[in-house]
Formats: structure tokens, sequence, C-alpha cells
């Protein structure tokens, strides 16, 4: 087959993936390699098993990603290639949930992976794991008895030696640095704390003003193309199952020369604005100065959950899962009073005793691409602190959303 042809199909979405796509690996011959590994089972009843399992897809992730495929035996031939041999469908319903209980507990930083289960004819199925390249500091194997980091090459996964380990985490410290440069020299509507321009000019209304900035830590630059874009087209994925379909943010996106949108809406009671980067970097925001009294809070959640969909898949589709810095702020919000549901209706509500509330937290695309309640609860347990409450009332003890906000 013809090396574009592979790469085509180990870059092929794998919700595009069928058994026929499994099958004509086998048919083809297509032999194991850098980036493709062929397993014949998925063996997770011992600790050994799980651990072998943890260091297949960590080596991965941290050469340059790749395919484990599940549920086909390979062969080695004379020459020393490993060619797939035969399908044999898995028969282990639980397969898949054990799998990413095993890569979740014993591999960090957490993997950016995606698993597919296929179903094969006749019975069984495959299970489809791509493991996305690393894009900071190594993963490492943390369990089961080991704490070391693993690594692909060629046919084979070995432990990472010394300077492989010091180049990769020098490369993930000048990551870092230019992050924080990519924020310096763009116009914010808000600058977040630490990141100071001298020029930096605001464009916001005055007033409480609720901001959302979001900062793809490793990705290239430039990473976003300059095409035209239409958020009224808001995706229907991801944790909005959970919710609830999810409002619309009613913006028209369009480049201009600098690379960037920077549009504008008003109505009788707010201004939005949001803009999109070409290095990556984006930034909405909402004007709260009609409700200074009584900062709609389940209005606030929202919208946080929204607009975080609307970023992170804009980075799947541009083909980024890595590591995603994000920045939640309350500007100009010094007096202001937190707008409660009846269950608060006899608390004596405490006025913003600050002018800039802000809150920060790390994740990657991949996690908040399953998951966009962790980060929005997090962000909302910190305004409601603020103001004097012990957590956010939109969520359970156990992070579960209520009836208000899978109910909007």
């Amino acid at each position: 087959m013809a090396s574009t042809e592979l790469t085509r199909r180990l870059t092929k979405p794998l919700d595009e993936w069928e058994a026929s796509d499994v099958l004509a690996l086998v048919d083809e011959q297509i032999e194991e390699g850098q980036r493709l590994e062929y397993k014949r089972q998925l063996d997770l009843e011992t600790p050994k098993k799980r651990c072998e399992a943890a260091k297949d897809t960590s080596g991965l992730a941290n050469a340059q990603g790749g395919l484990l495929i599940y549920g086909v035996e390979e062969e080695e031939q004379k020459d020393g290639r490993r060619v797939p041999a035969q399908p044999i469908p898995l028969s282990d319903g639980n397969a898949r949930s054990r799998l990413e209980d095993v890569l979740d507990s014993s591999v960090h930083p957490t993997l950016n992976v995606e698993i597919r289960q296929i179903e094969a004819e006749g019975g069984g199925y495959f299970l489809v794991v791509r493991a996305f390249p690393r894009l900071g500091v190594p993963h490492m194997v943390d369990g089961y008895g080991e704490m070391r980091c693993y690594l692909r090459v060629g046919l084979k996964t070995r432990p990472m030696e010394q300077h492989e380990l010091t180049a990769a985490y020098a490369e993930a410290a000048r990551s870092e640095s230019r992050a924080a440069e990519r924020l310096m020299r763009l116009p914010l509507i808000v600058r977040p704390e630490g990141a100071v321009l001298d020029a930096s000019a605001t464009n916001r209304e005055p007033g409480p003003w609720l901001g959302v900035l979001a900062l793809p830590v490793d990705a290239p630059d430039p990473l976003l193309p300059m095409l035209d874009a239409d958020s009224r087209a808001f995706p229907d994925d991801g944790d909005y199952e959970r919710w609830g379909r999810s409002q619309e943010i009613d913006l028209s996106l369009r480049w201009d020369a600098d690379g960037y949108h920077a549009d504008r809406e008003q109505d009788d009671q707010l201004t939005r604005r949001l803009r999109l980067f070409r290095n990556g970097v984006f930034e909405w925001g909402m004007s709260l100065g009609s409700w200074v009294d009584s900062i709609p809070s389940l209005s606030i959640a929202q919208y946080l959950h929204d607009v975080l969909g609307y970023f992170v898949t804009s980075y799947r589709r541009a083909g980024y899962f890595g590591r995603l810095r994000v920045w939640i702020s309350l500007e100009d919000g010094e007096g202001s009073q937190l707008g409660l549901g009846s269950d608060y209706l006899g608390f004596d509500r405490k006025p913003l005793s600050v002018d800039h509330l802000e809150w920060r937290g790390d994740y990657s695309v991949d996690g908040l691409l399953h998951d966009l309640t962790g980060a929005t609860r997090a962000a909302m347990d910190r305004v409601f602190v603020a103001y004097g409450l012990t957590r956010c009332s939109y969520f359970s003890d156990e992070g579960e959303p209520s009836e208000e906000l899978r109910g909007r």
C-alpha cells in the first residue's frame, strides 16, 4: 500500500471506522511500525498485564502517537517484519471500560486517547485505540510497581533514556514560554493576571464583565486557518447530551487582516464579544452591567459551559487535543451582588469586595470534549465563594449538575 494511503488510514477519525477498515489492514498485510501495533487480545487480569497495556499506550504517545488494534493476531516474518495474520475479535464486553480505567489511573499526565469498539460480523468486536502524541512532559506509568516513562521505537516499546527525558522536559518548558509570549502580543479584551502589556487597550463595556479566555499551551502557530466560521452551527456533542442542547451563541465570525475577529452584538440587556486568534487563543466576553444588583448566576454557569464547548470543539476540528489553559474572570465587579435561586431567599447576600475576580485551570482538549462539567463547576465554585457562599449551588456534592441546569 502506498504510504499516503496508510497515512490516510492511520489518521481517519475513529468514529468513521468500521470492521471493514480493520479487515482491510489484515487482507493487505499492513505491517506493524512506529505508529501501528496489533494485539491478539486485551488481557487485564493481572497487574503485570495491566501495566503492559499502560506501557504500550503511553509509549506510543511519548513518540509520534498512533494506533493500537486489539483483536488482530500478528506474526513475525523471516525478515523481521510483523504482519497481521488473522482477525480474532474480542469477546469480553467490559474490556473498553476496564482499559480506560487502567490508563486513567496509572498514566500521568493523563493521556490524550480515543477508544472505539467496533462490532465484528459474526460476533465479537475490535478495540481500536488512538494515542495522540504527547504535547507536554512525557507520560509516566505510575502504578503496578512502575514509575517510568516509555517510548515506542520501531516495533518495540522501551524505557526512555536519561538524555531523552532531559530533552523532552526542556522542550515542554520552551512550550510554556512560547505560550506566554502568545498572550503578550494579542489585543485581548481582558488580560489575565501576570500577562501585562504596556499598550493593552480594553474593548469591553464598563461595569461587571464576564470573560472566558482559552490558550492552547502546546499548539503550533498558526493553529487556525483564515476561514469564515459561523458559531450558529454550534456542535451538539460532547457533554451536551448530559446537560441538554446548548443555547446558541449567536455571533457570526469573520477573520480580518490581522487574523482575528472582534464582533459585537448589543441588545437591551447585554453586549457580547467573541475573538478567535490564528494562534489558537479564544476570548469571549459579556457585559453584566444591567444586572449589577443581581448577577445572574445560573446564566453565568450556562454561558461558561457553552462557550468552553464551542472552544474545544473548534480545537478538535483543527486537530489539536493537547493542553488547554482556561481563565474565567469577572472585571469591575466590586459592589455587585449575586442573583440566587429560591433556596437562598433568606440568605444575607454579600457584595463582591474585589474589583477583579479570576480563576485559572489547566485541562486537555480531549478531556473537556468528554466532560465540561468539571471545569464549569470549578469556575462557578470560585465565583460563589467570592460572594460569601461555600460552593456553587447548581452542582451536587458529587459534581452532578442540578435540574436547573439540565432542564434549561
